[in-house]
């Protein structure tokens, strides 16, 4: 199985490629009734993105033992609403505990989200594992002032600095083969095209395949923030609300993904996961596998998402 909650800007196959493909697995072998040797379950998991509700893969999260579901019930959204209220509301909040069972296997399909595979004309990746990932909440405090009648060196404008840090966030990352880092979210408070900000909140997404090259892209960062807080004048929050750490999924279900691909005559490789999946937290609790395929541009989390057989 997989997810159907999407991003703000869409894609219809992130997550729900997985579901629909799981649904006809069973759907085929019902019809050529075919009796499995244990059962075979469809899953489909609550918040994987983590778009309103921090953080992601909260559903699987939770199912594995990672995360406290009390806990995870009490988080809000941007707008002041807790995830159990919003469950209660939607009407999605069911009777069966989500706590784990014994699982012989755990296997999920999914769009590559990349462009690798589109590019090597590749069809099939053997994801072997994914990435850690570091989610990060940053907030500049300064001084709240008018924009027309305040000197620029009389300033403590959090927005200068927030501008600063970003630039130099894309320098640390650039020193590390195979990183990557993203602000996803910006805000100014006051938002007015004739005031000075008092306060700018921002987000960073980062992420590598190794631990510690991340750990240290996140002290950089961390030491960049408090450098250009020092010489803007202004006060930060550093926080990090979520780490991931770096997965690498069951050797045997790997290798059953990469056989069946060849059996089958289709083109393989493998490949690393950069984006965090259910399947990342499953491998806690239960032989894990995924299976890529490509999607077209290597574009996700956008309308444009597309793949074809």
């Amino acid at each position: 199985g997989s997810h159907l909650d999407t991003q703000p800007s869409g894609g219809r196959f992130d997550g729900i490629l997985g579901v629909l493909g799981a649904l006809e697995v069973v759907r085929s072998l019902n019809d050529l009734r075919i009796e499995t040797e244990t059962p075979v379950e469809i899953v489909v998991w609550t918040n994987e993105e983590g778009a309103r509700f921090q953080p992601a893969m909260m559903g699987s999260g939770v199912f594995s033992g990672i995360f406290d579901q009390s806990e995870i019930y009490t988080h809000l959204d941007p707008d002041g609403f807790t995830v159990e209220e919003e469950l209660r509301r939607t009407k999605q909040l069911g009777d069966t505990p989500c706590k784990s069972f014994p699982i012989r296997a755990y296997y999920e399909l999914h769009i590559e989200q990349g462009p690798i595979l589109e590019a090597e004309n590749t069809s099939i990746g053997v994801v072997t594992g994914g990435q850690g990932a570091y989610w990060t909440h940053i907030t500049l405090h300064g001084q709240g002032s008018h924009a027309g009648t305040t000197p620029m060196h009389f300033r403590k404008d959090p927005i200068m600095g927030a501008s600063r840090i970003i630039t130099g966030l894309r320098e640390i990352v650039l020193k590390q083969p195979g990183a990557v880092g993203t602000v996803g979210r910006l805000e100014t408070k006051p938002a007015s095209i004739n005031s000075i900000p008092g306060q700018v909140f921002f987000t960073v997404d980062t992420r590598h395949p190794n631990e510690e090259i991340l750990a240290n892209i996140n002290l950089d960062l961390k030491n960049l923030v408090n450098s250009i807080c020092s010489e803007e004048g202004l006060e930060n929050e550093f926080s990090i609300i979520w780490e991931a750490p770096t997965i690498n999924f069951h050797e045997e279900c790997v290798t059953k993904v990469r056989n069946a691909a060849e059996s089958l005559g289709y083109s393989h490789r493998d490949i690393v996961s950069g984006a965090g999946h259910d399947a990342c937290q499953m491998s806690h609790i239960a032989p894990t596998g995924m299976i890529f395929i490509p999607c077209e541009g290597g574009l996700s989390h956008d309308e444009a998402e597309n793949t074809t057989p």
